[in-house]
């Protein structure tokens, strides 16, 4: 008996070691799939953030090629309507237009400049002579300086022999 009992308790000691062995290779299964989930978890929020990341330097590229237009346009915008009249600047392309066209200049003169609103209008009277293709070609290249230039009132009137006329303009130039 007391072998079949030692068989017995041989048999209970090893059905004891193979459940705790099961239950430790279970509890380990577990932790392992816990881990695996934690793993799995943090690989996709690292994607998120890196799909963020995309996300917000495509907005930044965006944003600077946006700037940069701005800053275009903020530059064709100070060459139309400069801060201050720069009127030497002014009279330098008057006076390359004119001699390009051989026409003549009689007089110019700057007027006062009357405040509106966040702009100075600059009122600009001009008299020149010569034939009116050419005073055409003058007239179309002020108004298309790269500065405005507003025409408020031309007269153009025959002058002495032909092709020659007299012009008289009054153009507004602007500056902030």
């Amino acid at each position: 008996m007391n072998r079949l009992s030692l068989k017995n308790l041989d048999r209970i000691c090893m059905l004891i070691i193979l459940v705790v062995a099961g239950t430790f290779l279970g509890l380990m299964a577990d932790a392992n799939r816990k881990r695996q989930a934690e793993i799995q978890k943090s690989h996709r929020m690292v994607a998120d953030r890196l799909k963020g990341l995309k996300t917000n330097e495509e907005k930044s590229r965006q944003i600077q090629a946006e700037l940069a237009d701005a800053r275009e346009k903020l530059n064709t915008f100070n060459r139309m309507i400069p801060k201050t009249s720069e009127f030497g600047e002014f009279l330098d392309q008057i006076d390359s237009m004119m001699k390009k066209r051989e026409l003549t200049l009689i007089s110019i003169q700057p007027q006062a400049g009357v405040k509106e609103k966040t702009l100075t209008r600059i009122p600009v009277r001009m008299q020149f002579r010569g034939a009116f293709a050419d005073i055409f070609d003058m007239v179309h290249s002020l108004e298309t300086t790269g500065r405005i230039v507003v025409m408020d009132r031309i007269a153009i009137a025959r002058s002495g022999k032909p092709p020659a006329c007299e012009v008289e303009l009054l153009a507004n130039i602007f500056s902030r």
